[in-house]
């Protein structure tokens, strides 16, 4: 774990001190090889960060053997009874209803 932050801070102060640098130079023209090597630096680093963050071993399972401190009381739930009950209104039209008690 330390040694993935070390790497992690190394690479973001390497594209800190790189990006001062690049931006205090003049641009010109003539100037082919820079370009490819700011690519092939990126994907070094890239490569780097990415195996260091890849090979980090997954957390340590962790097993209780031990009962719980406090027991549940046993709860009895019962059912509710449902039926459909029919009623008419004033009217005479029909209405159906469900109903859980």
């Amino acid at each position: 774990m330390l040694a993935k932050k070390f790497v992690i801070a190394a690479a973001a102060a390497i594209t800190i001190g790189t990006g001062m640098i690049g931006a205090s130079t003049p641009a010109r023209a003539d100037r082919g090889g820079d370009i490819a090597a700011g690519i092939v630096g990126g994907l070094i680093v890239g490569g780097v960060v990415g195996s260091a963050m890849a090979n980090d071993p997954p957390p340590p399972r962790r097993y209780y053997s031990q009962p719980p401190a406090y027991v549940d009381e046993e709860v009895i739930v019962r059912r509710p009874r449902c039926w459909r009950e029919t009623w008419y209104d004033r009217y005479g039209d029909e209405h159906i209803r469900r109903v859980c008690r």
